[in-house]
């Protein structure tokens, strides 16, 4: 009920993403799946499941090839395993899974510190081009036009620096 009522989810089943990173790292670990009663529940599980699967799991050291997208304060690009795996800690989402994605350099992770805290990912499109794959906001509480609102004041910032160097402004896919 919970989730049915929160509108964000509406957007994005941020909840649902939780739930499968979850059982995810529960099959893995051989543990048994709970049922949370709340999406708070939930993010406390997450946060517990995390840090045992991390342990059995620990990043490994290597650092990904360079990001075509440069940095600027607000987007900053992940440049390793144990960097990925801090910021699926952090943003309660599965992107720690994704070391291969990245050093395949089929994707790219960014951390997102301004108008709000998000990860962002750029997967690789349809004529190589760069297109922004996901964007995943932390509170999972706001109203949805603020979400939307939020996810534009991103999407601009991203667009500004693909004017500097990569292959076309990004687009929603």
């Amino acid at each position: 009920m919970e989730v049915a009522e929160n509108r964000d989810e509406d957007m994005q089943a941020q909840t649902a993403h939780v739930w499968e990173h979850c059982v995810t790292m529960a099959r893995e670990l051989g543990e048994s799946l709970r049922r949370p009663s709340s999406i708070q529940k939930l993010d406390e599980w997450h946060q517990d499941i995390w840090e045992r699967w991390l342990e059995k799991n620990p990043p490994l050291p290597k650092t990904f090839p360079p990001p075509p997208l440069g940095e600027i304060p607000t987007i900053q690009p992940i440049l390793d395993e144990a960097g990925l795996s801090e910021e699926g800690k952090q943003q309660s989402n599965c992107v720690g899974f994704y070391g291969d994605r990245v050093r395949s350099g089929s994707v790219l992770i960014y951390r997102v510190l301004a108008p709000e805290r998000a990860t962002l990912s750029l997967v690789m499109g349809q004529g190589g081009q760069w297109v922004i794959g996901q964007l995943k906001l932390r509170s999972t509480f706001k109203g949805v036009a603020e979400a939307r609102q939020t996810r534009s004041s991103i999407q601009r910032r991203v667009t500004l620096l693909f004017e500097f160097g990569l292959p076309s402004p990004p687009r929603m896919s």
